[in-house]
């Protein structure tokens, strides 16, 4: 994606502050509001997990919020407790995003090797570019404005985290709502945005390319589709619960979580835009045990945009 100098946008040491101030604000009121979703259904058996209750937590009632709607009527969801609450050094405030897509399909739970090959297709469609720009921004936060919005939490029953009925079916827990205050994710072309910014937005937003849900051993699941806009609204709460993983009890922001997370999301980007070589891609997670640092001339790269 070519941009001139002109349509250049320059994210600075400004916006950077600003992107910390957001994740902060997102962490904090999303503890919030799993607490008070804890209490407002204290009948039941939903509790953050500890060491004491995580025996039980497989039996453990799953809870619901639909945050994002896409323009092809899918619902992007979180789930809670997740599965790292169960661990032996649980997360107690983990959750899992999820798609649920316009037939009423649940996608299958994405690890990061199916995100991966959800890029891989994504670069197949020759789109990678317009996606690396737009992912960028919301990686830090660019692209967020804060909504005040109420959320009606839903009841998902599950065995070993399968679900009994499907999402349709589900029903409101006493009508029980929550109020959030977060930075959400808004994917408009507004005309505030520069124009490189437009340009990546409105290809993604009007792609018909169908993403699927890609098995271990490589096969696509045709029944597993869902949009790049999906995909989108995924990979933001997907981080944001990376953030809360690492950070609900830490006393400043530490590099892991969000950043360590979308680092592997750019590396991988710029090795199949030939941008990165893919041995020091490899080598960049392996060294990092998993997780690669990028310098600010990636983040040019992976953008086209100024990175102080």
């Amino acid at each position: 994606m070519a941009t001139s100098d002109s349509q250049k946008y320059c994210f600075t040491r400004t916006e950077r502050t600003s992107y910390n101030q957001k994740r902060k604000h997102n962490i904090q009121k999303f503890i919030c509001m799993i607490d008070e979703a804890n209490k407002k259904n204290s009948n039941l058996s939903f509790k953050p997990v500890t060491k004491e209750n995580k025996q039980s937590f497989v039996n453990t009632e799953k809870n619901r919020l639909v945050l994002y709607k896409t323009s092809h009527n899918e619902s992007i969801c979180i789930q809670f407790p997740g599965k790292e609450g169960g661990r032996n050094e649980p997360k107690p405030y983990d959750f899992k995003p999820l798609i649920i897509n316009e037939k009423g399909t649940e996608i299958k739970d994405m690890q990061i090797y199916h995100m991966l090959e959800a890029l891989e297709q994504i670069s197949n469609n020759h789109l990678l570019d317009y996606f690396a720009h737009i992912l960028f921004r919301i990686c830090f936060l660019t692209l967020h404005s804060m909504e005040t919005e109420l959320y009606t939490l839903i009841k998902s029953d599950t065995v070993n985290d399968v679900i009994i009925h499907t999402f349709e079916s589900s029903t409101n827990l006493n009508g029980s709502t929550l109020s959030l205050k977060w930075n959400k994710l808004q994917l408009s072309v507004d005309e505030t945005l520069a124009d490189a910014s437009k340009e990546a937005l409105s290809q993604i937003m009007r792609s018909t390319h169908t993403l699927h849900y890609t098995t271990n051993d490589g096969q696509i699941e045709k029944d597993q589709s869902f949009s790049i806009e999906a995909f989108l609204y995924f990979l933001d709460l997907f981080m944001l619960n990376e953030d809360i993983k690492y950070n609900y009890n830490a006393p400043s922001l530490c590099r892991n979580g969000r950043q360590g997370t979308h680092d592997i999301f750019f590396g991988f980007i710029l090795s199949k835009l030939a941008r990165m070589r893919l041995t020091s891609y490899l080598q960049g997670i392996t060294i990092g045990r998993g997780v690669i640092t990028l310098k600010n001339s990636d983040y040019t790269k992976i953008s086209g945009l100024d990175v102080e």
